[in-house]
């Protein structure tokens, strides 16, 4: 801190709930997200003239899923998204101190078949996702920030009963940690 003085800081962000469940009936999107993404503030204006830059916050995922017991679901893309995405750290354009990025931790994203289903799902592209991304370091002439942490979540397909007749499929749960003076731990 600057004589005394308490920097800002941005809201941390935390995704909640989102799920989409098939039991029966037939459902044609042209494409289909299911998101329970949280995103850290940041991005504030830079710091200077004494003036402190405001801390960043840091973004949770939650949990995302889409489960079919029954019926036909035809979505030309499918997104089920529990990512986590911290906020980026201030500048200080004085040369003073930077503000670090914030950190990023990824929820529980599911593909389920139920056992014992007889559901159909057509998709051109499936993306299971639940990414912790940290973000970049403001930057000064000064001291920069280092980067945010990220850490992956869990990303799952768990189809035990149904027929499925899908393009290429992404099920990741990386963690990328991000620029700065050092840089922020992925996991």
């Amino acid at each position: 801190t600057s004589a005394g003085l308490a920097p800002f800081r941005s809201g941390d962000g935390f995704g909640g709930t989102a799920s989409f469940t098939v039991t029966g009936g037939t459902g044609t999107i042209t494409g289909l997200t299911i998101s329970a993404d949280g995103f850290g503030g940041g991005g504030s204006p830079a710091g200077g003239s004494g003036e402190l830059g405001a801390l960043a916050g840091n973004g949770f995922g939650s949990n995302a899923s889409l489960t079919i017991s029954g019926g036909t679901l035809q979505a030309t893309t499918l997104t089920i998204d529990a990512s986590g995405n911290g906020g980026d750290g201030t500048d200080d354009a004085s040369g003073g101190t930077a503000t670090d990025g914030g950190s990023g931790t990824g929820g529980t994203a599911r593909l389920v078949s139920t056992a014992g289903g007889n559901g159909k799902l057509t998709s051109n592209s499936v993306s299971v996702l639940a990414k912790g991304a940290g973000e970049v370091g403001g930057t000064s002439t000064g001291v920069s920030g280092n980067g945010g942490h990220g850490a992956g979540g869990t990303a799952a397909a768990q189809l035990a009963d149904g027929s499925f007749s899908l393009g290429p499929v992404t099920i990741s749960a990386d963690g990328t940690g991000g620029d700065g003076a050092a840089g922020g731990i992925g996991s």
